[in-house]
């Protein structure tokens, strides 16, 4: 775009009392502005109209407006923009897609074709293939229904799901579980499946701190006395059916020579005694896993056994 031509680029007033000269317009540069406003008109009207002065306006208001004629669009499609958030005359939004209409108490927000954010006055909800018309639920598409609500007023976690059906089917909700944050408490329906962690199991799940305190070594166990020659016999073998190890404590002692192993699952795990004519005492410590056998074994001499306790 061309100036005018002035040193500093500005107009001018002329003044009589000093004899100086107004700015004079050049054809050069009323040319140039012609050219700015024609190249508009014709770029976005087409030809120049001799009889139509209104022609740059019309050109202004369809580059604004997206060349869709004198009146500003009230829609983005107003604008030629078909890609963008949708909003439905209710005030629903649909991301990628137009809104269902839903009822009048839920502002919505959809995405693509099953994927819902829709709120009340007290919960606010995040569901898969359903929407609310009429006073019930129905389905977006085929397919199961699914829902997740937070209610303020009861400060409830719920969750909901519904059976496969066609597309406009009504929904039939079945309540999945609920979570009470004021107490922590989780409530799972009568008849849903539901699998419990049990010791051993190494699959990953949600667990309860019982069940974690009840898994760790020790928890739950106390020390347990058997009697020696009765309960507990040199030369047989036990096994622990527990759910979790034990631990064997042996106190024995000696006068002479003498030695006892103690097999677990066939392998010594440990030994008692030794050589010498002295008085001798000692403990023999071994862990048991579960389901595992143990037998303490006489290899040599005579050891005196003063107890023999498990913790189980």
């Amino acid at each position: 775009m061309r100036k005018i031509d002035t040193p500093d680029g500005l107009f001018h007033d002329g003044n009589s009392a000093t004899g100086e000269l107004g700015t004079i317009l050049s054809a050069a540069w009323l040319n140039a502005v012609q050219e700015e406003f024609v190249s508009v008109v014709e770029a976005v009207i087409g030809p120049l109209d001799p009889n139509d002065n209104s022609q740059l306006l019309a050109a202004i208001k369809k580059l604004a407006w997206g060349g869709i004629g004198d009146a500003r669009p009230s829609t983005l499609a107003g604008y030629g923009i078909s890609d963008g958030v949708k909003k439905d005359p209710q005030g629903n939004v649909g991301i990628g897609v137009i809104p269902r209409a839903w009822g009048a108490q839920y502002p919505v927000v959809q995405q693509n074709a099953k994927t819902v954010y829709a709120a009340d006055a007290n919960s606010s909800y995040y569901g898969t293939n359903w929407y609310h018309t009429q006073g019930t639920h129905k389905k977006l598409g085929d397919g199961y229904s699914l829902v997740y609500q937070q209610d303020s007023s009861t400060g409830m976690h719920i969750w909901k799901s519904a059976v496969s059906g066609l597309a406009e089917s009504i929904v039939e909700w079945t309540a999945a579980m609920t979570l009470d944050a004021s107490t922590g408490i989780l409530d799972v329906p009568a008849g849903i499946t539901t699998k419990t962690p049990v010791a051993g199991d190494v699959s990953t799940k949600a667990a309860t701190t019982e069940f974690v305190l009840g898994a760790l070594f020790g928890s739950g166990q106390t020390w347990q006395s058997f009697a020696v020659g009765t309960q507990r016999l040199v030369g047989t073998t036990y096994y622990n059916a527990t759910a979790k190890p034990i631990v064997i404590a042996i106190g024995w002692y000696m006068s002479t020579s003498a030695l006892y192993y103690m097999h677990v699952q066939g392998v010594v795990a440990g030994e008692a005694g030794g050589n010498g004519a002295a008085l001798v005492r000692g403990q023999l410590f071994v862990i048991v896993p579960s389901g595992a056998a143990y037998l303490l074994e006489q290899s040599t001499g005579s050891l005196a056994i003063e107890y023999w306790s498990e913790l189980r």
